[in-house]
């Protein structure tokens, strides 16, 4: 893929964050055209090669039009997962930034990184994109919002939307999640405080997965409105998960269990079917590489990190 035969414009909203540097990177690699819309507060480095950087707000209409000027594609991980937080900004930025897109003849398709914790505890297993959304947490209820939001603009304004509805990601460089967090509590040899039992399922999604997917909804020849779950093969307890991560560092992991939450999703596992028969998409890494990558690249980047396993 260069930029001859593919000279569509990307922006990337979100492109600085975990799953945003790993997707700016992988479409360099392949010599696409990709914009950046990047917070004025973002103080982490990254490499900006032929990148064109847009200083700015996805709560600040103004840079939003002129970030989306010239831009084909919009790509918009951009999310918060604060109680106090998601609820506002989550929809606020996506109706902002679809206002700005409204009367842009050039975008040909725009498409939003959302969760499958718009689900809830529903209870067809594994989740499907025609399945009801009864989403139990403030996150899942903002994200869940945001996707009737985007649906609203294609709609009226007959804008191509895709939905991606991603599992949980983790990975390298991941500071908020699941995964990351155990493996902290790992290197600080303190017990994890699981809610519950630990019996609850997750479906894990390994970055380069979830990047690998998010590029096959750009090439998508898309039409109107439509959602994919980007999912893992399968769903792991969490105490499955902690059994990986012991088999990986050697060594058991102490549980402190705790009350139940009670907004907890007991199950969060999605078909990636449609997304396979459509798109190509298919999840290559498994929970165990995942982890074990995971663990590699910490004990390369973190002092003392293999000392304390």
């Amino acid at each position: 893929m260069n930029k001859a035969t593919n000279p569509k414009k990307i922006l990337v909203c979100g492109g600085t964050g975990f799953i945003g540097r790993k997707l700016v990177d992988r479409l360099q690699q392949q010599g696409r055209v990709v914009n950046l819309l990047v917070h004025d507060k973002i103080s982490k480095p990254f490499k900006k090669n032929s990148v064109v950087i847009f200083k700015g707000d996805l709560l600040d209409k103004k840079t939003l039009i002129k970030a989306v000027e010239n831009s084909n594609i919009i790509l918009n991980l951009v999310s918060t997962f604060d109680d106090d937080a998601c609820y506002l900004f989550n929809i606020a930025s996506s109706a902002n930034l679809l206002a700005a897109c409204k009367d842009n003849k050039n975008i040909e398709k725009i498409i939003f990184i959302s969760s499958g914790a718009v689900y809830g505890n529903y209870k067809s297993k594994p989740y499907k994109e025609t399945d009801s959304l009864k989403p139990v947490t403030t996150y899942g209820l903002s994200k869940y919002l945001a996707e009737e939001t985007h649906k609203f603009y294609s709609k009226k304004y007959n804008i191509p939307v895709i939905i991606l509805r991603l599992a949980n990601t983790y990975g390298p460089e991941q500071e908020i999640g699941v995964i990351s967090e155990f493996l902290s509590f790992a290197f600080k040899n303190q017990p994890i405080k699981m809610h519950k039992n630990g019996k609850q399922a997750r479906d894990f999604l390994y970055v380069d997965d979830a990047v690998s997917g998010i590029i096959k909804s750009i090439d998508y020849r898309s039409k109107g409105f439509d959602v994919f779950n980007i999912s893992g093969k399968k769903a792991y307890s969490l105490l499955e998960t902690i059994a990986l991560i012991e088999k990986n560092i050697g060594r058991k992991i102490k549980i402190e269990f705790m009350p139940a939450k009670k907004y907890d999703m007991k199950y969060m596992c999605a078909s990636y079917r449609k997304a396979k028969f459509a798109m190509g998409y298919e999840p290559k890494v498994s929970l165990n590489q995942g982890i074990a990558r995971t663990i590699a690249y910490l004990i390369e980047t973190t002092n003392n990190f293999s000392d304390n396993l």
